[in-house]
């Protein structure tokens, strides 16, 4: 990754772009520094792309890069991280091409990696937050935290800004107390004495800018014109060109690392005085370098490499245990979780068994055989995994799941207790794997039949259950696939969404492997693709979106699934559909598999729903308005006070 960007840097000569040559894409303000920061010393972008005045992608780009060199090289020296408050008044979907929109995630995620900290969505389409709660699961809790959605009609969210910024410097626009606006002239000005600074900043230090654009000059000849068509092709042209094969990373001195105190130290034979550490990035900021390898160094350094295990081949997991979808045995070959920050570990095995160790003391005793069976040392790992490995918030997390696993007693709901619910086949176990172990879960949300949130959830919860139960020994995950037919914002309260999500997330992590959205509204892939710089390679792959009418989203399916047990529906040639009465004898011969594999561990299941009736009575019936209330009624009852130790 580091190669390419050097090789993109050493083509492209991003700070050697200046003012006059972008001024004209500036008119409109779509994209400016602001002149205040946020309160922790973050450079604020503030991004209008409903203010869209070019039609050239490749200027686009062009006038991104700038503004992003010129936003790195104004952050504090304590600060490595930018703010992004991007206003979506007269966006729509067409404002900004869906090449562009790709091309701009690539050169943020390809070329900037770690440099977005926030990102602040100013009245989007409501949409956009409906779906980022979706995948909320697939994401850990730090990234989920990256992405805010404000409304100016909302005073809650509103208080958001009044954390992020000093509102006397804030713009009106946003919340603020300042009337000023963007004002071209003057900022004009403000920009043109950043080019006078990254140049000096660039002769301070020996560094010799181009006098020419003549690679630009040569990418356009050689693409026909500055054309959308050719703007990809030009804009990587430094990765594919002849003089930079891969693996080659000559050029002039390109940039460091976060810290310039990881880098090696010189050889010795460079007679350099070293500088003292700063956190800022070296030609991506337009400071002076932090540490003194001289150009040719670059090829010597040790790039890191990084693990990583791919959505079509997933990592084998611990058997889960029958009598409880928590157990089994932990699996030496289990890695780290593909869940965004969680990337950053990669422990040993010995590493990972003294976590888990470590977590059975924060734990502490407990004498209930299922509580037991559910503690396993793979549940452990799961929760160790969803925390990034740290023992207290996975201890924390997994005390809040253990509390509402006594009070909710998933593994007593039986068939009878929701059949109603599954009458239209808006969630069901398919009777077929992927290719790879993993137990399907078809939803169909706009085929939801009941008004009940608590009815919807309870009825979820046991096709969790269940699916879990149904995992072959090598997995822990499942894949999800959605299908969008007849769904729109109103299929599914924001309410019973928000649950869903909490139940996934608190009660069953590291549980969703992948999902695929079958035919959903365009305008989610689109925002996908806008918050993908926030997300960690494997993360963004756990979704994927098909549509019927794209054939080359369609292979997909075929990569996942053996096309003969998958439904026609979803382009598979199984002609079968949905049928109630086979599906809850199915479901059925679960709840005697589950029962008995209960039983075989000396577990007795209690024979009432004394824990549901008492919420009912408590919160006034079955009302949506109680709903989450009861579901979570375990963690805040009075004998399971926050940080106890486990119920015996």
């Amino acid at each position: 990754m580091m190669k390419s960007a050097v090789k993109w840097r050493v083509s492209y000569m991003p700070q050697k772009i200046n003012w006059d040559d972008i001024a004209h894409e500036a008119e409109t303000g779509k994209i400016y520094r602001a002149d205040y920061k946020d309160k922790h010393g973050r450079t604020v972008l503030v991004l209008r792309p409903g203010l869209e005045n070019t039609t050239s992608g490749k200027g686009q780009i062009k006038y991104l890069v700038y503004c992003l060199e010129k936003a790195i090289m104004n952050l504090t020296e304590d600060q490595e991280k930018m703010v992004w408050l991007t206003d979506f008044q007269s966006w729509t979907l067409g404002s900004t091409p869906l090449k562009v929109t790709r091309e701009t995630v690539n050169v943020l995620q390809d070329c900037y990696p770690e440099r977005l900290g926030l990102a602040i969505l100013y009245n989007p389409p409501r949409i956009f937050e409906s779906f980022w709660k979706i995948v909320k699961p697939f994401l850990d809790h730090e990234t989920y935290k990256k992405v805010k959605f404000v409304y100016s009609s909302d005073k809650e969210s509103q208080k958001i800004m009044a954390d992020v910024f000093d509102l006397d410097k804030l713009d009106s626009a946003f919340g603020g107390r300042n009337p000023a606006t963007f004002e071209y002239n003057s900022y004009a000005e403000r920009m043109r004495a950043d080019d006078i600074k990254m140049g000096s900043s660039f002769k301070s230090n020996g560094i010799t800018l181009p006098q020419d654009h003549s690679h630009v000059s040569a990418d356009k000849e050689a693409n026909g014109g500055d054309s959308d068509a050719s703007s990809e092709a030009s804009f990587y042209s430094g990765t594919d060109s002849p003089n930079h094969e891969e693996g080659d990373t000559r050029g002039t001195f390109a940039f460091g690392t976060r810290r310039a105190s990881r880098l090696p130290r010189p050889h010795p034979h460079h007679h350099t005085t070293p500088r003292q550490p700063r956190r800022t990035t070296i030609l991506l900021l337009g400071k002076p370098p932090t540490h003194p390898h001289p150009p040719t160094a670059i090829s010597t350094l040790a790039l890191p490499t990084i693990t990583t295990l791919p959505t079509s081949a997933p990592p084998p997991a611990p058997q889960p245990s029958p009598s409880c979808p928590g157990g089994g045995s932990p699996d030496p070959r289990a890695s780290p979780s593909s869940n965004g920050a969680t990337t950053e570990k990669n422990l040993t095995l010995e590493e990972q068994q003294e976590k888990i160790n470590d977590l059975r003391k924060e734990l502490g005793e407990h004498s209930s055989e299922e509580i037991q069976d559910f503690l396993s040392d793979a549940s452990c790992l799961r929760f160790l995994r969803a925390r990034n490995w740290n023992v207290q918030k996975a201890s924390k997390m997994m005390k809040s799941a253990v509390k509402w696993r006594v009070s909710y007693m998933p593994q007593k709901i039986n068939w009878d207790d929701i059949a109603h619910e599954a009458e239209t086949g808006k969630i069901y176990r398919a009777d077929y794997k992927d290719k790879h172990g993993r137990t399907v879960l078809v939803l169909r949300p706009g085929l939801e039949n009941t008004t009940s949130g608590k009815g919807q959830i309870k009825y979820l919860v046991y096709c969790l259950e269940k699916a879990i139960m149904n995992l072959t020994e090598d997995q822990e995950k499942m894949v999800w696939l959605t299908d969008f037919q007849s769904w729109t914002l109103g299929s599914t309260p924001l309410k019973v969404t928000r649950e869903t999500v909490n139940v996934l997330q608190d009660c069953y992590p590291e549980r969703l492997g992948l999902a695929i959205l079958y035919n959903p509204p365009r305008i989610f892939e689109s925002f996908w693709k806008i918050v993908k710089p926030f997300l960690d390679h494997e993360t963004y792959k756990k979704v994927k979106f098909v549509y019927s009418s794209d054939k080359e989203s369609q292979k997909i399916m075929a990569d996942v699934f053996d096309l003969d047990k998958l439904d026609s529906a979803f382009g598979g040639r199984n002609p079968a559909t949905f049928e109630y009465n086979s599906y809850a004898e199915r479901m059925r011969a679960d709840d005697i598999k589950m029962g008995s594999s209960f039983k075989s561990n000396g577990i007795t299941l209690p024979q009432d729903h004394s824990h549901v009736s008492a919420d009912k009575e408590a919160n006034g019936g079955d009302s949506d308005a109680s709903s989450e209330a009861s579901f979570y009624s375990g963690t805040d009852s009075p004998n399971h006070e926050e940080g106890g130790s486990i119920p015996a």
